[in-house]
């Protein structure tokens, strides 16, 4: 798809006016430590009862973080990036609202893996569909910046909780051993390993995988899923720069708009589920934009499955 040449200036000045006037959302605190008491307490500061959110703010559409599981304790992470339209507003309202969706994620995928845990992210504030910067890269570029610092601080988080947990059980096991007993200790810890590594990946809808697409070269996650998207701003799945596994899936249904370009700010670069992309298309069956993550679904299950073993089979 091309834009007309006498457009671009018009749209370019559209979306400049847009996105000077639009106020700057607040920047959401990174996760605490991954302990059930500085979690608790955590959730306990939100204004939901009954939630368990990592962060919440009412300034301008509002942003929210939150987890569903048991992030002390999770073998899997699930990040879940919304698309355009979404806000605090709109959090529990549709199929693809940041927490909606979660809840959905959570149950398909521990009915896999019960060690699962899912981050509604809305740590970023998407375009609104009458925005003009929404067929532009600014707000994923803004929302990429924040995505990668609360992922980087989560991967941290998760760190320390493994090194503690070794910690922790290296005492225990040696007790009041002898040194000799010690060093025969430490060789079995050795040979057993240290806590498996928690897994981390993306779920990212519409104009999310945007921002996933600019956000996860170089972070340590297993699996980037994209449904219903205009693009990551890439023309391959190797212009990301990521070690994940790239999937993409589209519904038959699905009528986003793919412009299959990139032309300066304008633009999402190459069709994710175009065979010369390079990503492993999965089949999201008879999806309309707003109905992958329906409770039930082959589109939620095969999500899932690919987020938790990283195969769609």
């Amino acid at each position: 798809m091309r834009f007309p040449s006498s457009v671009l200036p018009a749209m370019l000045l559209a979306a400049v006016a847009a996105a000077a006037g639009r106020p700057e959302a607040d920047v959401l605190p990174p996760p605490p430590a991954l302990t059930g008491q500085a979690l608790q307490e955590r959730y306990a500061a939100g204004d939901r009862p009954g939630r368990q959110f990592l962060a919440i703010s009412h300034k301008g559409d509002g942003q929210a973080i939150e987890v569903v599981g048991d992030l002390a304790t999770a073998r899997t992470v699930i990040v879940y990036v919304p698309g355009s339209g979404q806000s605090l507003g709109s959090f529990d309202s549709s199929y693809e609202g940041p927490g909606r969706a979660a809840r959905a994620l959570h149950d398909a995928a521990a009915a896999i893996e019960p060690g699962t845990a899912v981050i509604g992210w809305l740590g970023y504030d998407p375009p609104d569909l009458i925005n003009p910067e929404i067929v532009t890269i600014w707000p994923a570029e803004r929302g990429a910046e924040r995505l990668r610092a609360f992922l980087t601080a989560l991967d941290r988080a998760l760190e320390d909780r493994a090194a503690q947990g070794a910690q922790a059980q290296g005492d225990r096991a040696q007790g009041d051993r002898t040194q000799e007993d010690r060093t025969l200790g430490e060789r079995e810890q050795g040979e057993r390993g240290v806590p498996e590594q928690v897994r981390i990946s993306l779920v990212c809808h519409s104009y999310g995988s945007v921002v996933c697409g600019r956000a996860v070269a170089g972070l340590r996650v297993a699996d980037l899923v994209v449904t219903g998207s205009p693009g990551l701003g890439a023309a391959t799945a190797g212009d990301l720069r990521t070690g994940a596994r790239v999937w993409a899936g589209l519904g038959s249904r699905d009528d986003v708009w793919r412009p299959g370009v990139e032309l300066g700010p304008f633009g999402f670069g190459a069709d994710p589920v175009s065979p010369g992309f390079g990503a492993r298309v999965f089949d999201a069956g008879d999806a309309t934009h707003g109905t992958y993550l329906r409770p039930g679904s082959p589109a939620l299950k095969r999500i899932a499955r690919i987020a938790v073993t990283g195969s769609a089979g």
